[in-house]
């Protein structure tokens, strides 16, 4: 009975040994396939830093039917002299009858996010210029993410239907609409530019992509054959027409700004707001941005890193090209890009976001432009 005993739990034992040499293998061959195929890195075993984003309150997000994605802060951010309603940030205001500033934008000037500026935006720092005069108070609406497109969106389901003493409405963005930012299928975006890659997937396979809850843990690169992990994840390749269809509106993504910045003006003008569009500022642009001669500390190093991606910079240099010359067009588009450039004083967190100083920089650049 002993021996049967012990030749049972021998067996088990093997067969548990077995088993995971199996998993262990499986999860080898995959990750190196995903090498090889240069798919999005998901860790090996475990899984690595991807969702990391998962487990912060303030960086959370959520899919949104219209807008993509959304913030799941579960009232739990902490942003500083500042409340959230929803999916806005209320900055601290002393004059109740103030006239109030709504800011658009993405991750730079997203008031949730603290990996680049502590919380600090340039939106934050508005605030505290217009709490100086007494004149305004600042709402932030941005959203990591966001172009010109969502920007519409959410000011037509977010900020129209509030009852607010609006003065301005206030977009710094550029960035974000570069080609391929959006969806990497170009002649896709020129047909769809309302919708991301994320929300035309789940409209034509009618499945909802889940942002906001890791899938698993362990053995990430197996798992990932029963989950559709790529579609919810940065592409390398990009998915490129030179030549879009004949009976489409837009010839390419700058068409789309300027079509997005002036139903913005229209829109603001309905609400009795004025509407102010900065081409923003970012690391790789002609001139003073790619300077790096001379600059000590992280800044210079930014630049270096940024400018040896030679596509990312044909690509941002070729649609700020466009973007100028549309923006020349419109009294109400400012180009502030030549401010804040890096320097030894190190104003930048990354290529494309600044710091507080470099933030501190931008919202005193537009609060001068603005009039009440």
């Amino acid at each position: 009975m002993i021996n049967c005993d012990m030749t049972y739990k021998r067996v088990l034992l093997i067969n548990l040994i077995i088993f995971f040499v199996i998993l262990l293998f499986l999860e080898t061959t995959i990750f190196f396939y995903r090498k090889i195929n240069e798919k999005i890195d998901l860790g090996y075993i475990k899984t690595g830093d991807l969702f990391k984003k998962i487990d912060d309150d303030c960086e959370r997000m959520k899919s949104h039917p219209i807008l993509g994605h959304i913030h799941d802060h579960n009232e739990n951010c902490k942003i500083p002299d500042a409340t959230i309603v929803d999916n806005l940030v209320i900055y601290n205001y002393k004059n109740s009858d103030a006239k109030v500033i709504i800011t658009l934008g993405g991750s730079t000037s997203d008031g949730f996010y603290k990996n680049f500026s502590n919380g600090k935006t340039y939106p934050y720092f508005l605030n505290k210029l217009c709490q100086k005069t007494g004149k305004c108070r600042v709402i932030n609406a941005g959203t990591g993410g966001y172009g010109t497109s969502k920007e519409l969106l959410k000011l037509l389901t977010e900020i129209a239907p509030l009852k607010l003493n609006i003065s301005h409405i206030i977009s710094l963005n550029g960035i974000n609409d570069i080609r391929n930012y959006s969806n990497p299928n170009f002649l896709e975006f020129l047909k769809r530019p309302y919708l991301d890659s994320n929300q035309i997937y789940m409209l034509k396979n009618q499945k909802w992509i889940i942002k906001n809850k890791k899938p698993f843990y362990l053995f990430p690169n197996i798992f990932s054959i029963f989950f559709d992990l790529d579609l919810n994840l940065p592409q390398k390749k990009n998915i490129d027409y030179n030549v879009p269809e004949q009976n489409l509106r837009f010839n390419d993504h700058t068409d789309v700004w300027r079509f997005n910045i002036q139903i913005m003006n229209e829109i603001s003008n309905i609400l009795n707001a004025k509407y102010k569009v900065f081409l923003q500022p970012t690391i790789g642009l002609e001139g003073v941005q790619s300077e790096f001669i001379n600059i000590l500390g992280k800044d210079g190093e930014i630049v270096q890193n940024t400018i040896d991606d030679i596509k990312y910079i044909e690509n941002l240099r070729d649609t700020y090209k466009k973007l100028k010359k549309h923006c020349e067009n419109f009294s109400f588009c400012i180009d502030i890009s030549d401010i804040a450039p890096p320097s030894s004083h190190n104003v930048y967190s990354n290529a494309r976001h600044h710091n507080q100083k470099g933030n501190e920089i931008i919202a005193s650049e537009i609060f001068e432009k603005l009039d009440f």
